[in-house]
């Protein structure tokens, strides 16, 4: 195995590893109050041993593929655990996962063949920028993202400076630049200038979210990094071009597949967000819970909200799926409508007893909709 490939494995371990252990309740199935969610109803009587030991022998693996990168047969193995870990609970299908799942998956495939494994590697991290800021093209990002996260918190400036200066409308610029550089990974044959921006990008994320900045949503500080370690190591200092011919190929098809074709699904609703780069776009769907009778669920009382600024449970009790997530697992509730209406089966299975309407939100916040 060429010393470039073994590097690309390592690094993806190395900030792989870092993620699982830093949100390691998403991946047990005991030690937590959050619902476990399979995407199949036969894999929920999976028993929670089944969980805690896919995510030992996930630890095990990506620890030996950072000591063995070269070894095929370890890849193999632990890609098959992950897989079958992230299958009993569709909270784990994050972003990050999905992306990292892929590039073992990668590596099994064109374990010998170095042009067609730096191709399909190239593919997967355009298709990242491209799809992710095509995704922020909309108003939630320029509201909730742009000028709230960014401009406000952030940065600091209030609503008239953003007013005064025009400001809410250039948070656009972000979203096509973001589609420019992953198309410029694609077509040029000089990629230093489309990975130095991107690097950028990601050294703002890391500063932004991270203890200097707001400290928010940090378990995708880890990806970042090793988004910051690919961009540099292959495409800064090397210059590997990609061919399509190579992704049209039958061997890497589901390549194709999966980061060519289905994300551009997603924007008519045949596709999840999660699985198609929708990064921060602002524009997902949110589940509230509101708890008519609190005894039953006097456990979540941690995560009841303080405050019900949409007055969305008309003075009942509401929990937030997305703050109840984020506090107790790290991770970032999955935005479908099919898996918010598994979670609250799951819900009413977990807190029998409970009177609970669950309703979704999305920008522009002027509608609600009650899960039936």
């Amino acid at each position: 195995m060429h010393s470039k490939q073994k590097l690309l494995i390592r690094i993806t371990c190395f900030f792989w590893l870092i993620a699982k252990i830093c949100a390691c309740k998403a991946w047990l199935a005991t030690c937590r109050t959050y619902p476990v969610v399979a995407p199949l109803d036969f894999l929920d009587a999976v028993p929670p041993i089944i969980h805690t030991i896919l995510y030992g022998l996930t630890l095990c693996g990506l620890v030996l593929l950072l000591i063995f990168p070269q070894k095929r047969l370890f890849i193999a193995a632990t890609f098959i655990v992950i897989l079958c870990s992230c299958s009993l609970d569709v909270l784990r299908w994050q972003p990050w996962e999905y992306q990292f799942l892929f590039f073992l998956l990668i590596f099994i495939i064109n374990h010998n063949n170095t042009k067609a494994l730096y191709s399909a590697i190239v593919f997967v991290m355009a298709s990242v920028y491209i799809y992710s800021g095509l995704h922020k093209i909309n108003g939630g990002f320029l509201y909730s993202v742009w000028e709230l996260l960014m401009l406000k918190r952030f940065f600091g400036l209030s609503n008239a400076t953003i007013v005064l200066y025009k400001l809410h409308y250039a948070g656009l610029a972000l979203a096509v630049i973001e589609t420019a550089l992953g198309v410029g990974l694609l077509v040029m044959k000089n990629k230093k200038l489309p990975a130095a921006l991107l690097i950028v990008m990601h050294v703002f994320i890391i500063i932004m979210l991270g203890k200097t900045g707001i400290n928010h949503n940090k378990i995708i500080l880890p990806w970042n990094a090793a988004m910051i370690c690919f961009l540099y190591f292959y495409y800064y200092k090397e210059h590997y071009r990609f061919s399509f011919t190579v992704i049209a190929n039958p061997k890497n098809a589901m390549i194709l597949l999966f980061w060519g074709i289905m994300p551009a699904l997603s924007f008519i609703g045949y596709w999840d967000a999660f699985l198609s780069s929708s990064l921060y776009s602002g524009n997902s769907k949110q589940l509230h819970i509101c708890i008519k009778n609190v005894e039953p669920v006097q456990s979540l009382s941690p995560y009841f909200s303080k405050n019900d600024r949409r007055n969305l449970c008309n003075g009942q009790v509401k929990i937030s799926m997305y703050e109840w997530t984020y506090t107790e697992t790290s991770m970032l509730p999955y935005p479908a409508d099919w898996y918010f209406k598994k979670f609250k089966a799951k819900f009413k299975k977990m807190y029998p007893g409970t009177e609970a309407q669950f309703v979704i939100i999305a920008f522009p916040y002027k509608e609600r909709e009650t899960l039936k």
